[in-house]
């Protein structure tokens, strides 16, 4: 019998933000703007959300490199089952900004922000 093996990740501060994500249905959104591909194993609004966990602290490197800040993330807990670090490759995300781009940005914001109702319980109270 062999013995169990486990690993870890880093979560830090992602689990809220991936959380938020998942309560506002912002990758399901996104892909009913922009659209999704059959062919890609990552969505836009998956890869939009990926790039939301990114932007507090890996902003300043090249896309190229993103694999590398994902390796360390419990990426299927994080965005969604089945995917992987190495899927969220610099031509994933190069695609998925041109989509949005050509959705503009401002009204997919806008689409997203005008429908969501944030529940109570991601709201902080101070």
């Amino acid at each position: 019998m062999n013995p169990a093996e486990y690993s870890s990740k880093n979560l830090d501060h992602l689990g809220t933000v991936a959380t938020v994500c998942k309560e506002i249905g912002l990758a399901e959104k996104i892909d009913r703007i922009v659209g999704v591909d059959p062919r890609q194993k990552v969505t836009c609004g998956e890869a939009v959300g990926a790039m939301l966990l990114n932007a507090p602290g890996f902003v300043d490197r090249p896309l190229y490199l993103f694999p590398e800040f994902m390796t360390t993330k419990p990426v299927e807990i994080l965005i969604g089952e089945g995917l992987k670090a190495e899927d969220f490759n610099d031509d994933v995300l190069g695609r998925t900004l041109e989509k949005v781009y050509r959705a503009g940005p401002e009204g997919i914001f806008t689409s997203i922000v005008s429908i969501v109702k944030i529940p109570d319980k991601i709201l902080f109270r101070f």
